[in-house]
Protein backbone atom coordinates (compact mmCIF):
# COMPACT_ATOMS: atom_id res chain seq x y z
CA UNK A 1 0.00 0.00 0.00
CA UNK A 2 2.72 2.49 0.49
CA UNK A 3 3.95 2.11 -2.78
CA UNK A 4 0.78 3.27 -4.77
CA UNK A 5 1.21 7.00 -3.87
CA UNK A 6 4.47 7.01 -5.18
CA UNK A 7 4.11 5.15 -8.59
CA UNK A 8 0.97 7.56 -8.90
CA UNK A 9 3.40 10.35 -8.33
CA UNK A 10 6.02 8.79 -10.70
CA UNK A 11 3.35 8.81 -13.39
CA UNK A 12 2.60 11.63 -13.32
CA UNK A 13 6.10 13.24 -13.60
CA UNK A 14 6.60 11.14 -16.59
CA UNK A 15 3.68 12.34 -18.33
CA UNK A 16 4.22 16.00 -17.41
CA UNK A 17 7.97 15.37 -19.28
CA UNK A 18 6.40 13.75 -22.42
CA UNK A 19 3.75 16.60 -22.68
CA UNK A 20 6.14 19.33 -22.40
CA UNK A 21 8.78 17.98 -24.43
CA UNK A 22 6.30 16.77 -26.75
CA UNK A 23 4.86 19.98 -26.99
CA UNK A 24 7.57 21.88 -27.58
CA UNK A 25 8.86 19.83 -30.60
CA UNK A 26 6.08 20.22 -32.29
CA UNK A 27 5.97 23.95 -31.74
CA UNK A 28 9.39 23.88 -33.03
CA UNK A 29 8.72 21.85 -36.17
CA UNK A 30 5.88 24.05 -36.61
CA UNK A 31 7.61 27.42 -36.77
CA UNK A 32 6.21 28.72 -33.99
CA UNK A 33 9.84 28.79 -31.75
CA UNK A 34 13.49 28.70 -33.32
CA UNK A 35 14.73 25.70 -33.27
CA UNK A 36 18.01 24.74 -30.81
CA UNK A 37 21.25 24.62 -32.62
CA UNK A 38 21.63 20.67 -31.89
CA UNK A 39 18.40 19.99 -34.13
CA UNK A 40 20.37 20.38 -37.17
CA UNK A 41 19.80 23.09 -39.98
CA UNK A 42 16.41 24.38 -41.19
CA UNK A 43 15.57 24.52 -44.75
CA UNK A 44 15.15 27.94 -46.10
CA UNK A 45 11.04 28.97 -46.89
CA UNK A 46 10.01 27.75 -50.39
CA UNK A 47 9.48 30.28 -52.49
CA UNK A 48 6.30 32.00 -53.54
CA UNK A 49 4.73 29.65 -56.28
CA UNK A 50 5.23 31.33 -59.77
CA UNK A 51 2.06 31.50 -62.47
CA UNK A 52 3.04 28.91 -64.74
CA UNK A 53 3.78 25.36 -65.15
CA UNK A 54 7.76 26.30 -66.22
CA UNK A 55 8.16 28.63 -63.82
CA UNK A 56 7.38 26.46 -60.45
CA UNK A 57 9.92 23.96 -62.50
CA UNK A 58 12.37 26.40 -62.59
CA UNK A 59 12.01 27.13 -58.81
CA UNK A 60 12.26 23.89 -57.28
CA UNK A 61 15.41 23.53 -59.22
CA UNK A 62 16.63 26.18 -57.67
CA UNK A 63 15.76 25.63 -54.78
CA UNK A 64 17.19 22.03 -54.79
CA UNK A 65 20.17 23.50 -55.93
CA UNK A 66 20.93 25.86 -52.68
CA UNK A 67 19.30 24.12 -50.04
CA UNK A 68 20.36 20.64 -50.86
CA UNK A 69 23.84 21.30 -50.65
CA UNK A 70 22.96 23.27 -47.34
CA UNK A 71 20.91 20.73 -45.55
CA UNK A 72 22.93 17.63 -46.12
CA UNK A 73 25.71 16.20 -43.94
CA UNK A 74 28.18 15.43 -47.05
CA UNK A 75 26.67 16.38 -50.10
CA UNK A 76 29.50 15.60 -52.41
CA UNK A 77 30.20 12.50 -51.01
CA UNK A 78 29.65 10.80 -54.60
CA UNK A 79 30.02 13.83 -57.13
CA UNK A 80 32.25 17.21 -56.77
CA UNK A 81 30.65 20.57 -56.28
CA UNK A 82 31.52 21.59 -59.75
CA UNK A 83 29.79 18.69 -61.74
CA UNK A 84 26.75 19.31 -59.21
CA UNK A 85 26.46 22.64 -59.79
CA UNK A 86 26.61 21.78 -63.42
CA UNK A 87 24.07 19.36 -63.29
CA UNK A 88 21.61 21.95 -61.55
CA UNK A 89 22.42 24.50 -64.38
CA UNK A 90 21.94 22.10 -66.82
CA UNK A 91 18.66 20.67 -65.23
CA UNK A 92 17.72 24.40 -65.12
CA UNK A 93 18.42 24.72 -68.89
CA UNK A 94 16.34 22.31 -70.59
CA UNK A 95 13.36 24.01 -68.78
CA UNK A 96 11.16 25.86 -71.63
CA UNK A 97 11.23 29.64 -70.95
Amino acid sequence: MKNKPRRRSFTWIVLAFVVFFGAGYFMIRAGYIPAPSFMGRQPALPPIPATTRDGRWQQAVDYLGSQLPYLHVDPYFKVSEADFQKSVTELAEQIPE
